[in-house]
């Protein structure tokens, strides 16, 4: 029987996002970029920095709720960025 896992508001709150905002999955940066304009538009109402937003997602993730893509995407400093996905 899986284990029920409590998620905090945070959590929810970076969660929605993503399912939201990228279907297809997002980089940190496009994770953190939309979520100040979901705070900023009142789509979500717990305020994260951006650093937040990453720990929330790495949460996530290490939960089974987001998962690590095969690929990546360039990022806006010319680097690779892992994609992730909300399940």
């Amino acid at each position: 029987m899986p284990r029920k896992i409590q998620l905090r508001p945070s959590q929810v709150a970076v969660l929605a996002v993503m399912q939201a905002r990228f279907p297809y999955g997002c980089t940190d940066e496009q994770l953190t970029e939309a979520y100040e304009q979901c705070f900023n538009g009142g789509f979500v109402r717990i305020r994260l920095a951006p650093s937040g937003v990453r720990s929330r997602r790495a949460e996530l993730e290490r939960a089974g709720f987001v998962r690590s893509m095969a690929y990546k995407r360039r990022l806006k400093t010319g680097g690779l960025g892992r994609v992730r996905r909300a399940m």
